[in-house]
């Protein structure tokens, strides 16, 4: 994906914790590189923020010339 607004605005539309707690095991959501026993408190991955991926979204159509009927479905897969 060459557009960074569309990755952004995939980004912060995602809800880690959503995603772990439908996981068939036990996992936690990411929000830096370090480990979680190493107390790293900068995140690197913002939390969810529909509003700023709304606007980022509809900016990255923009840049692509696209509107959203459009854009093909996404899906996301994870282990």
């Amino acid at each position: 994906m060459k557009c960074r607004k569309l990755r952004e605005a995939i980004m912060f539309s995602i809800s880690r914790e959503d995603l772990c707690a439908k996981a068939p095991f036990p996992i936690f959501p990411a929000y830096t590189l370090e480990p979680p026993s190493s107390n790293h408190s900068h995140y690197i991955f913002p939390g969810r923020d529909l509003e700023k991926a709304r606007q980022l979204f509809d900016e990255a159509l923009a840049e692509l010339g696209m509107n959203k009927s459009e854009f093909p479905p996404l899906i996301f897969i994870f282990h």
